[in-house]
């Protein structure tokens, strides 16, 4: 219908006429929604090109072909210059339309969306929390961009570790939308799963992400690159519950999937990747594990850069992995330079330094190096005594580590003490996690 609306306006307009730039960017938003991404993108700059020329760089339309190339940028893993997009965006809507518009909520949660896919969750919720309080006054508190941006804030709070705040926030989110029909919508049964599931009901959790799935499925078709995000989160639960080849058949039809919509080098192929490589390693696979691990490093530096926490985490697998094929020096090189990121980017007292101080631990300790094993665990109990309080199964983990270093160099009061503490009653192995 759009390509027809184009035949007809270019057939009665001439070539810089706006309505013809409305129709190339109803054309792009459509095959972004395709997954046509490279031809999206086209169409919008044909529209820019248009509203630039003809109705000058502060208005509004011109706006919004900014927020589009934005939308579209971020589907193809370039944050950075999605950030941008959404900026100048930003910028011309407080101009033009003033600090309340709807038009301006949304682009407060687009640049919140894109600087929590950077790992940026310090700033990620003043845009999120300057979202709703516009939407809250102009809109009421049943409206479906309010549900969205309780969502928002729902899925980064469970990416901070509040897994209690963020089932609020989705609860939220479902409560309107239930009450304004919008049933047909995936995204909150999803986020509600992963809530669940890290929770650890996995049976309410793989029930909310079928319900995702038959919803996408009977709107998008088999292709779509949202239907392979579901079967990744269907396949995250089934790993958790132990059913490792039902999980490894579900990511390979993600991936499938992505693959046709995506290209490549897209960074849901590298989500994907990663998901089979712990499957791997799950199952004692670790030459294969460490082959998925390396792809997914080469998309993610490619698409985010060297210094993002999702490439930290992927050298932080591949060295669980050398560590498991007893490369240990290997091993030691990667968690390093996990460290040395989750440092730069999410501060000395994150939980995934807290995770890369333990797998280190685990490193010196098989290579006899216990003074310097006890020191990288005490470090990480200290974050996690602080982050997660004393009975956190974490915790436990910590106590267990150093119990069994200090049982290794003979201090067996010590070890005995830590073994009080450790809740769980953990065998006497030692532990990374």
């Amino acid at each position: 219908m759009a390509k027809r609306a184009l035949a007809i306006r270019l057939s009665l307009f001439s070539k810089n006429h706006p309505l013809l730039a409305t129709t190339y960017n109803d054309i792009g938003l459509v095959l972004n929604k395709i997954g046509d991404f490279e031809v999206a993108l086209s169409m919008h700059e044909k529209a820019f090109a248009i509203r630039l020329s003809a109705l000058g760089k502060n208005h509004p339309d011109v706006a919004t072909t900014y927020n589009d190339i934005g939308l579209v940028l971020d589907d193809v893993g370039d944050l950075e210059g999605a950030l941008t997009k959404h900026e100048e965006a930003l910028a011309i809507r407080i101009s033009a339309l003033g600090k309340d518009h709807p038009d301006v909520a949304s682009t407060y949660n687009n640049i919140g969306l894109v600087l929590h896919k950077m790992g940026h969750y310090e700033v990620v919720l003043s845009k999120y929390e300057e979202a709703l309080a516009i939407e809250l006054s102009l809109l009421g508190k049943n409206h479906p961009k309010v549900a969205s941006t309780y969502n928002n804030i729902g899925s980064l709070l469970y990416c901070t570790g509040d897994c209690k705040g963020a089932l609020t926030k989705h609860a939220e989110a479902l409560a309107i939308r239930i009450s304004i029909l919008e049933k047909g919508l995936p995204s909150v049964a999803n986020n509600i799963g992963t809530v669940l599931q890290t929770m650890g009901d996995y049976r309410g959790a793989l029930a909310k992400h079928e319900e995702a799935l038959a919803i996408k499925l009977s709107v998008h078709g088999k292709d779509h690159p949202s239907v392979a995000t579901t079967y990744n989160n269907i396949g995250l639960v089934l790993d958790e519950m132990g059913d490792y080849e039902g999980a490894l058949s579900k990511y390979e039809e993600a991936l499938a999937i992505d693959l046709s919509a995506l290209g490549k080098n897209h960074p849901d192929l590298a989500t994907t990747y990663n998901n089979i490589g712990s499957v791997f390693y799950s199952m004692g696979d670790y030459e294969g594990a460490l082959a998925k691990y390396e792809e997914v490093l080469a998309i993610s530096l490619s698409a985010l850069g060297n210094t993002h926490p999702d490439v930290a985490s992927t050298y932080h697998n591949i060295g669980l992995a050398l560590s498991k094929m007893g490369r240990h020096r290997g091993a030691l090189a990667k968690y390093e330079e996990a460290l040395a990121i989750s440092l730069s980017a999410l501060g000395k007292n994150d939980h995934e330094v807290a995770t890369t101080y333990a797998s280190i631990g685990v490193v010196l300790y098989d290579v006899g190096d216990y003074d310097g094993a006890l020191s990288k665990h005490e470090e990480a109990l200290a974050i996690r005594l602080s982050a997660l309080g004393e009975n956190h199964p974490e915790v436990a983990a910590s106590y267990n580590n150093i119990r069994a270093v200090l049982y290794c160099v003979g201090d067996y009061s010590g070890a005995l003490l830590k073994f009080e503490k450790c809740h769980s009653g953990a065998s006497f192995g030692i532990r990374s996690s």
